[in-house]
């Protein structure tokens, strides 16, 4: 057997204020509100200058879905609007021609977790991430015209509410179920915090025109909270577009994430707004370094307040306790050595304070020593969707012989990218797709008794 030796030796720092160039923003009183919100902050955890990325001048709706946002472009009476597909860290992916789309287009997205939907005049428009429509899923939208646009998982219905009109609820039948005042106007986006089960409209009116409110789906009304988005960097200047919810873009934020637009000068931005709870230490640091007995965590404070508690954690589980230093502003240092074999670990801290609350730090993976191969898989090929070439990775636990093919949609043999004797180890082919059609094809792994298929997508 061949043995695949990964050897990491890493300092890992990892500092709280992750974000530190964007300034935290705390809400403000809703339009509706006759009492003070309590603390409820947001930061722009992410963003990138949509309009450059895309080649378009008027972006409108957003969305985060399996690892890529998509975001809508409008305005364009005579020529088409398209679907600008780009990857997590805001490079340009893909695009495709919108559908049903007249004058302004898709104003605002939603994500349900297997299909898009956009907002157009009349109706809600269903496709899917490689760029399909599915007609028979559209829906008549209740509102003239469509505009901020949500998904509710809780009920499996949606929300929406034109720049003027009241609020709708409706069902994937187009059955309303609610219709009212919302309490806010301007309405352009919308996001359902399916964590927190509140809805947030993203408003141009005000100075500025970035406000948005939280609404209460159930008691039909403002909660009081509203908060305003801050200049995006880079803007001058900046008034609402589309907004959408998402836990895809960081799983480990238990608030989610909002994405929105800004429609801007000198152009349109593309933000991520986090909602975190908040820290009750200050945590400069937190190392992770591979020694010859282990790991070594170390982590540092600025300041502690009521800290009773540190508890180290190795992939989910408790294997170390440090007291804290209640309340302090001194710089305190900590460290644990973990004596642990090879393979690959991941670390995060647990502080509980004096009231037995508890907060989590970010988290460190490390990889230890000699790493064998334990199991057959096919990953997913990337690019996706690809043009001309995507590359393919698999990995062998033992020796034989191996086939790796692909197929086009009739399930025709295409291409064989692998077919004969490996060695047990990790592997990438890479499919060029030259002289094909774009469309979807499938490729196919076997080797043993074991045997994988994955799908991927061909967008010339």
């Amino acid at each position: 057997m061949t043995k695949i030796t990964i050897v990491v030796m890493l300092s890992l720092l990892v500092a709280f204020t992750a974000f530190a160039n964007h300034a935290d923003v705390s809400p403000t009183a809703g339009p509706a509100t006759t009492f003070p919100p309590t603390d409820d902050p947001w930061e722009i955890a992410f963003y990138f200058e949509a309009g450059t990325v895309c080649a378009d001048n008027q972006l409108l709706g957003c969305a985060f879905a399996e690892e890529w946002f998509f975001i809508t472009g409008g305005g364009n009476a005579a020529d088409p609007n398209y679907v600008y597909v780009c990857n997590a860290d805001g490079t340009f992916n893909f695009e495709f021609e919108q559908t049903n789309s007249t004058g302004w287009g898709y104003r605002d997205l939603c994500w349900d977790g297997s299909y898009l939907y956009g907002s157009v005049t009349t109706t809600v428009v269903a496709f899917d991430v490689t760029g399909t429509y599915f007609p028979a899923m559209n829906i008549n939208g209740p509102s003239l015209p469509n505009r901020a646009l949500a998904y509710d998982p809780i009920s499996d219905t949606f929300w929406t509410q034109s720049f003027s009109g009241p609020i709708y609820n409706f069902d994937r039948s187009g059955a309303v179920l609610y219709t009212g005042s919302s309490g806010v106007t301007a309405a352009y986006g919308a996001g359902f915090n399916d964590v927190s089960g509140m809805l947030w409209i993203y408003s141009q009116d005000g100075s500025p025109q970035t406000t948005m409110y939280e609404y209460d789906p159930v008691a039909h009304a403002l909660t009081g909270f509203s908060f305003t988005v801050p200049l995006v960097p880079g803007s001058t200047s900046q008034i609402a577009g589309g907004m959408s919810y998402t836990v895809e873009f960081d799983p480990l934020i238990p608030g989610g994430h909002l994405v929105g637009m800004t429609q801007g000068t000198p152009e349109d931005q593309l933000f991520v707004l986090e909602e975190s709870p908040s820290w009750p230490v200050e945590l400069s640091a937190f190392n992770a370094n591979v020694v010859k007995d282990g790991v070594m965590l170390t982590w540092t404070t600025q300041t502690e307040t009521d800290c009773y508690e540190w508890t180290v954690l190795r992939n989910g589980e408790a294997v170390a306790t440090q007291p804290g230093n209640g309340t302090t502003v001194e710089v305190h240092n900590y460290s644990y050595l973990d004596v642990i074999g090879s393979g690959t670990y991941t670390y995060q801290l647990m502080e509980t304070d004096i009231s037995g609350a508890v907060t989590y730090s970010d988290e460190l993976t490390v990889t230890v020593g000699s790493v064998f191969v334990t199991e057959y898989s096919l990953s997913a090929n990337y690019p996706n969707p690809f043009n001309p070439t995507t590359n393919i990775s698999f990995a062998l636990p033992n020796d034989g012989v191996v086939s790796l093919s692909v197929y086009d949609i009739s399930g025709s043999l295409v291409a064989t990218l692998v077919d004969g004797f490996r060695s047990a180890g990790s592997y990438e082919a890479t499919f060029d797709a030259t002289g094909l059609t774009s469309g979807v094809y499938f490729y196919q792994l076997t080797a043993d008794d074991y045997s994988s298929m994955h799908k991927m997508v061909l967008m010339k």
